[in-house]
């Protein structure tokens, strides 16, 4: 983690929300914990929520199990490639 990925204390909603969809966006998995690291929000299951109602993302949530935790792990969905064909 770079310090150029981590962000001011006065972010806002918007600010996190538009940073998260760039992350997953980019294929990355983000964890509540990483989240507290890098923009400095708990509330990341907020954000992955308003991003599947208000951009239709599909984001999936894998728990995670490690050292006695359960976490969750949030990434974008991969989705097939269509081939268009012209006539």
């Amino acid at each position: 983690m770079t310090k150029q990925e981590r962000v001011k204390k006065d972010d806002t909603g918007k600010q996190i929300l538009a940073r998260l969809k760039t992350w997953l966006l980019l294929g990355k998995t983000i964890t509540p914990n990483q989240a507290l690291m890098l923009w400095r929000t708990s509330r990341i299951a907020v954000y992955v929520h308003r991003l599947r109602r208000d951009y239709r993302m599909k984001i999936e949530t894998k728990m995670v199990n490690h050292n006695g935790d359960t976490f969750a792990c949030y990434s974008l969905v991969k989705t097939k490639k269509r081939k268009v064909k012209f006539n």
